[in-house]
């Protein structure tokens, strides 16, 4: 049907007409719709081995027990790495090299309700299609990654940090003033994400951070020399969104290797949860915002505040000041 589709499409302009093309792509496309509804009812659940996260609760708890409000932030903050994403890449490589399925047939991505939202080819396809699923393998698993992270040591350590630090909006708001990330207009925007989230409301930390952290992203890579805008035939400039921002060389220079890709698996990609994309739409629901992706970009956009006020702290870490010199 999709090929169907593409063939009307191509039909010239005075034939169209006559044979009724749009109303039979229209057709076309709700038989597309249809399918792909029967096609999520058909899917089973495939059991894997499990995996125990207990040794990392406990680790991620301990982290940011008994310690003042900073130093559990500073902990909070630093429970895992991001992914790596050579390493992801490695995996990927590893895994299309193996699959004989994977080489001969291609793949594709369903949304909830059914819709393709993203294809591949089989890997055998060419040398593109291969470097394809390869990148789509890397983002899946970066994405696992993520969610593990997200339930098996963001959530139990938050809980824990909640019982002994009562962090009020006027903290969040000292935090984002200090922190050089922060666009000054936008500290108390950012702080009513950040604490919405540690309070666990976080439908409106997501729908607050993403837009305010792609903002943060764009004023981050123009000071870095970047062109953050288009510039059109009409003459007009016009802003670009975090999807294209994180193509920009200045990104990796900005924020590294690893956090650009995880941003770009995390809220940018189809093959993955796309929580950008999602909240410009209004696609953004409850479970998604509250699920693990949604905690782990709230972690993620709150690691790089902390990270950001710590550094500037003067002759201070989040234990308090350095000790003197000797004779001093």
């Amino acid at each position: 049907m999709t090929r169907a589709i593409k063939a009307y499409r191509d039909a010239p302009g005075p034939h169209r007409a006559t044979h009724r093309v749009e109303e039979v792509i229209a057709a076309l496309r709700d038989k597309l719709a249809s399918a792909g509804r029967l096609a999520l009812g058909e899917m089973r659940v495939v059991q894997s081995r499990q995996i125990d996260l207990t040794d990392y609760r406990q680790q991620a708890i301990q982290q940011v027990q008994g310690k003042t409000p900073l130093g559990a932030l500073v902990g909070f903050c630093t429970l895992h790495d991001f992914p790596n994403r050579e390493t992801l890449f490695q995996q990927a490589r590893k895994l299309v090299a193996q699959s004989l399925v994977g080489r001969l047939f291609g793949g594709v991505t369903l949304a909830d309700d059914g819709r393709a939202i993203a294809r591949r080819a089989g890997a055998d396809s060419g040398e593109g299609a291969e470097a394809a699923q390869v990148r789509a393998f890397a983002i899946k698993n970066c994405v696992n990654v993520a969610g593990m992270t997200a339930y098996g040591m963001i959530m139990p350590a938050l809980e824990a940090m909640q019982l002994e630090c009562y962090l009020t909006l006027l903290d969040f708001a000292h935090l984002c003033a200090n922190a050089g990330v922060v666009p000054r207009d936008r500290v108390d925007v950012v702080a009513k994400g950040l604490h919405a989230g540690y309070c666990g409301d976080y439908v409106q930390a997501i729908h607050i951070l993403i837009p305010q952290f792609e903002n943060m992203v764009r004023v981050a890579l123009r000071d870095a020399g970047a062109h953050t805008t288009t510039h059109d035939v009409n003459g007009l400039d016009m802003e670009v969104g975090l999807s294209n921002l994180v193509e920009r060389p200045q990104m990796i220079k900005v924020f590294g290797d690893n956090l650009t890709f995880t941003v770009r698996a995390i809220m940018c990609e189809q093959e993955g949860p796309n929580l950008r994309n999602a909240v410009a739409h209004g696609i953004a629901d409850d479970s998604l915002c509250s699920g693990v992706y949604g905690v782990y970009a709230w972690w993620l956009i709150l690691r790089l505040v902390v990270e950001s006020f710590v550094a500037d702290l003067p002759q201070e870490d989040e234990h308090g000041p350095a000790a003197p010199a000797q004779g001093e």
